[in-house]
């Protein structure tokens, strides 16, 4: 093959070659453009609308009479199949932008922001600002949260002379970031559907991690993160968790572990 033909050929390949790479480079911005918008805002959205505006910025919209969140009804949850007595969960929902109050009554239509909602296994996922408790036969309904509250989980417990309805969530902005919502410390809230009463179990400086009822018994077992730097917010990596016990009965926190053992354990571990 002469020189010619060799170079001619050659100059073809690197013309293909390059518009392959150049198309593929193409592609890669466009791809890498769209990831980022489509991040940018799905996380600007998610983020603005989860949780409740916290009390110090709820506070400056109220004195020019704004209103940044509504609320929305989800679908009734059945919890006593018996006496057809269900659950009304009540959703924060954010405006785009916020509203005079006095002229919010009269608005029909709303544009909202982006909304969640995830059911689990017999416990139900969301972010919940009150809870309306429906008798059907009766036609009855009330709230059971007389504060501002952000619900972020719910599960219903039988027993042969109650069902006991276990509510977490938060009413405080402890991580200061201008919310209310499931990265602020929350507490437990047990409510009996057969008394009406509403038991609250918490800790100062403390996030509830996890609970689990205590066999053959109302009493629980409740896992707390303790916020040791006292910084607003439980860092699961650093931070410790310890295990205490709530009496129904008493309606209070108890040690399990006494100090003496704590100490014990502590030297194992530290070689103090």
């Amino acid at each position: 093959m002469s020189s010619e033909k060799i170079n001619d050929y050659n100059q073809k390949l690197l013309a293909v070659l390059g518009t392959i790479v150049a198309i593929g480079f193409i592609f890669a911005l466009i791809a890498g453009i769209a990831v980022f918008v489509s991040d940018f805002f799905f996380d600007r959205n998610y983020n603005s609308n989860r949780g409740l505006i916290s009390d110090e910025q709820l506070s400056d919209m109220q004195k020019d009479s704004l209103i940044k969140q509504i609320i929305s009804f989800d679908t009734p949850i059945l919890i006593d199949t018996v006496n057809a007595v269900y659950l009304i969960p009540v959703v924060p929902k954010n405006l785009k932008n916020p509203e005079r109050s006095q002229n919010f009554a009269d608005r029909t239509e709303t544009t909202l922001e982006y909304s969640s909602f995830k059911k689990g296994y017999g416990e139900y996922y969301a972010e919940y600002a009150n809870m309306l408790l429906y008798n059907s036969p009766k036609n009855e309904i009330e709230k059971l949260f007389s504060k501002r509250i952000l619900i972020t989980s719910l599960e219903t417990y039988y027993f042969k002379d109650d069902i006991l309805i276990v509510f977490k969530g938060a009413d405080k902005d402890n991580n200061q970031d201008g919310r209310i919502d499931s990265d602020d410390f929350s507490s437990l809230y047990v409510y009996s559907l057969n008394t009406k009463k509403m038991r609250i179990i918490s800790q100062q400086e403390s996030d509830i991690i996890n609970y689990e009822f205590i066999e053959n018994s109302k009493d629980l077992f409740v896992t707390l993160g303790i916020d040791r730097n006292k910084d607003g917010k439980y860092d699961y990596s650093y931070e410790p968790c310890e295990v205490k016990r709530y009496n129904f009965g008493t309606e209070t926190l108890e040690n399990i572990i006494p100090a003496t053992l704590h100490n014990e354990v502590l030297k194992l571990v530290s070689g103090i």
